[in-house]
């Protein structure tokens, strides 16, 4: 039997998670919950071999959950639910230790085949994934775009909001003349054309909730 802890800030879902388990009958569900708080509770007092948590919970946030589990019990496995699946987020979720990432619309059967595989060693997906989501980032300039200074940050924040070489200028305490310059180097280094371009970047980069504008 492999012991899985449900952790989702809605009833159906917690609901239709448990009874997908249990109907399984090669899991026994340790709980079912709705916040980080009592997934603590019971990843504190049962031996929990999978975690299934979904990313968004109400107004906390799941990957809090798999922080916790990281280091406090970290032989507890996680299967990380989303309905907002991102090449970010799989990236993050891999650094973290998470095993698998699903959609929330995955198939109950393939569900519980990727937390038995996952229980066991033995899934291999979160490896493709991860390749997969470097690539496409890449591509984007995405992974680029994380390596930049602050100040490079600053100002491409600021090109994202429309804003002229002289009013970021006055923003980040450069001369305009420097600014263009540093402006010529991002489009150089991120390999984008014109400014157009970078705004775009800032846009996608948003998209994936790491936050160049306020």
């Amino acid at each position: 039997m492999v012991s899985v802890l449900v952790c989702d800030d809605h009833q159906l879902v917690r609901d239709a998670l448990t009874t997908i388990f249990e109907h399984d009958g090669e899991f026994e569900v340790e709980g079912s919950v709705a916040d980080f708080g009592s997934a603590v509770s019971i990843l504190s007092s049962k031996d929990v071999q999978v975690a299934v948590v979904d990313v968004r919970l109400g107004d906390e946030n799941g990957l809090d959950v798999v922080h916790w589990i990281r280091d406090h019990r970290p032989d507890t496995k996680i299967v990380l639910l989303t309905n907002f699946s991102s090449d970010e987020l799989v990236l993050e979720a891999s650094s973290l230790g998470v095993s698998a990432v699903l959609d929330k619309a995955v198939r109950p059967n393939e569900l519980a085949r990727v937390v038995r595989e996952v229980a066991a060693n033995r899934w291999l997906g979160m490896i493709d994934a991860v390749r997969e989501s470097q690539g496409r980032l890449q591509q984007k300039g995405i992974l680029q775009m994380q390596k930049l200074g602050q100040v490079d940050r600053e100002i491409m924040s600021l090109i994202g909001k429309g804003m002229t070489d002289r009013d970021i200028a006055t923003r980040v305490f450069l001369s305009p003349q420097t600014v263009r310059n540093r402006v010529s180097r991002l489009l150089t280094t991120l390999g984008r054309e014109n400014r157009t371009q970078l705004a775009l970047m800032v846009n996608d980069y948003d998209d994936v909730g790491h936050r160049f504008t306020k």
